[in-house]
């Protein structure tokens, strides 16, 4: 048996994460928007001295997005970026907390069943009689296609007749 966490992410396309991949829930964020950043990841939030960028699956996949409120609640999450390959932590807006499940072998389900989730799900289980999508967190948090990552951005020249 493994174990995953089911989150609830506003809509109504269940997921869940593995059970080692959530590391903490922040209550009551305080966000910081990110100007010119896509709409479904335009918040961080400091946790732990470090700015953490905050994902909305629930805007990313259905266009319904959520706000941020004094009940507001983040999945802070842990994993392996596929373009440095480092442990890097993100966090996902949550609508009510997770909940630990038990998960057999018999509860997974076929690739192709799993469609609503594109590329950003590894697999899948059944649960209650639900299909339930596992993300993997690597492909969710990675730069778009064609995007740069922060670090690689560099500022752009300044014009020579504003350099005077």
């Amino acid at each position: 048996m493994s174990q995953a966490w089911i989150l609830d992410i506003g809509c109504t396309l269940p997921v869940a994460i593995g059970s080692r991949e959530l590391l903490q829930l922040i209550s009551a964020p305080q966000p910081y928007t990110v100007p010119l950043a896509p709409a479904y990841c335009q918040h961080v939030v400091a946790w732990q001295d470090r700015l953490l960028a905050v994902m909305d699956l629930s805007q990313r996949l259905t266009a319904s997005a959520q706000s941020f409120t004094e009940n507001s609640l983040l999945a802070v999450v842990a994993f392996q970026s596929l373009l440095t390959h480092q442990v890097e932590v993100a966090a996902i807006m949550l609508t009510q907390p997770p909940h630990k499940v038990e998960v057999s072998n018999q509860d997974a389900l076929p690739a192709d069943q799993d469609t609503a989730w594109g590329n950003l799900a590894i697999s899948g289980f059944t649960w209650q009689q639900k299909p339930i999508a596992i993300l993997d967190l690597g492909r969710v948090f990675a730069p778009m296609i064609g995007a740069q990552p922060l670090r690689q951005i560099q500022q752009p020249p300044i014009p020579s007749a504003l350099a005077a």
